[in-house]
């Protein structure tokens, strides 16, 4: 699918262990952004976000990874609600995009990585 700054990004499902990946979130990613990605994440299940944007954690898992500078994110629906699972991982990919990378200590990593003119951002 086309998304974030006309990238394409694979949504893959996996029905046998009821899960939603997506296999490259954010491409070359450094290991300081990444622990600060895993704490971003974690936070979508915090009852300090307000519930209609919380991620239920007894409905979905959540884990991360990071490998070869690629951070890929997957959702395990616990309960099989695939509709939620899937509105809720759609809904964290926004906040990655529109919260997460608009924290200023990802300027350059934004420019060069999505190819941005300085003067358009």
């Amino acid at each position: 699918m086309q998304w974030h700054k006309n990238r394409f990004y694979d949504l893959v499902f996996d029905a046998a262990k009821h899960s939603l990946r997506f296999p490259v979130v954010l491409p070359k990613v450094p290991r300081p952004m990444y622990e600060a990605f895993k704490e971003f994440v974690a936070g979508r299940q915090s009852e300090e976000v307000v519930a209609h944007r919380r991620i239920d954690p007894s409905k979905v898992r959540i884990s991360c990874s990071l490998k070869n500078g690629n951070i890929s994110l997957l959702f395990i629906a616990k309960d099989r609600d695939y509709e939620y699972a899937t509105q809720k991982l759609i809904n964290l990919m926004h906040e990655v995009f529109l919260v997460f990378l608009q924290d200023g200590l990802y300027y350059e990593y934004m420019i060069e990585t999505f190819n941005l003119d300085r003067d358009q951002i």
